[in-house]
């Protein structure tokens, strides 16, 4: 059970709102709303844990504004760090038609787009300019 935070002078809770995605990303007249998940794993379970409902309606409620594209980035990172973007619309048609309690690697890899990526001598650095002209062409 959760019990929020309370002030530390007058002791009433404070609510923290949930926010909706992680990050926002905007390029050529374009606005992407991305929830980023990364894992260890060759799957990505629908556990509350891991995917909120509140994240999903929220990417959903988006997907119906013009030149807005929400959807999730996973990252996997047993898999040369490989990361993808799943279109939200992409994500619900499979979860409500599988009976999986978890989106693979095979089906992010199929239906997603690449975020093509370099390691540098710790992290990685992502092509958003790439990734953003592939948005544009697949889903605009």
């Amino acid at each position: 059970m959760y019990i929020p935070p309370q002030c530390r002078t007058c002791k009433t809770k404070i609510v923290v709102p949930k926010n909706p995605f992680d990050f926002l990303l905007f390029g050529d007249s374009v606005l992407m709303l991305l929830e980023l998940k990364s894992t260890k794993q060759k799957s990505f379970s629908f556990s509350e844990k891991i995917i909120k409902k509140h994240q999903i309606k929220a990417l959903e409620k988006y997907q119906y504004y013009p030149y807005v594209v929400p959807g999730f980035v996973f990252n996997f990172q047993s898999v040369n760090n490989e990361t993808y973007f799943l279109y939200i619309k992409d994500f619900i048609e499979f979860k409500n038609n599988t009976t999986r309690k978890s989106v693979p690697y095979n089906y992010i890899k199929e239906s997603g787009l690449l975020i093509s990526c370099k390691k540098l001598k710790v992290n990685y650095r992502y092509n958003l300019e790439k990734f953003i002209d592939d948005v544009i062409i697949k889903y605009i």
